[in-house]
């Protein structure tokens, strides 16, 4: 399989799938902040907002990558989702935090700019091909 077979075949498959893959993404994210847990687990220092930003980035990049017509809509459903999320998770026996909430947003907005310019990147190297 050439780089263009290979980058085409990505291509669709991202453009096919790409709404299945952010309901997943934001399915698992509600679940996992959301679930109520007897004790927090230990993390060291950091970890916690580096989870938040990996799992807001993975949320974000498909939408991103697609850019449907309503892609400003659905990054502010995003943000607004985060901060909802921090705001309920001390009634779920969790703890919900700012910098948690920072992370959230910086993944979000990584996550649709890697989105975008791999989706301009592939788009062009096709062509090109």
């Amino acid at each position: 399989m050439t780089k263009s077979n290979l980058l085409t075949s990505i291509d669709q498959m991202i453009l096919r799938f790409w709404r299945h893959m952010t309901i997943l993404l934001l399915l698992i994210i509600l679940f996992l902040s959301l679930y109520p847990l007897p004790q927090l687990p230990k993390m060291g220092e950091g970890a916690d907002k580096l989870y938040h930003f990996i799992a807001y980035l993975s949320l974000a990049l498909p939408l991103a990558y697609v850019h449907p017509k309503y892609t400003r809509l659905y990054l502010l459903f995003m943000i607004l989702l985060s901060g909802s999320i921090e705001l309920i998770q001390p009634y779920v026996n969790r703890s919900g935090e700012w910098f948690d909430f920072l992370a959230n947003t910086l993944g979000i907005f990584s996550g649709f700019a890697i989105g975008r310019l791999s989706s301009l990147f592939i788009k062009n190297r096709t062509r090109v091909s």
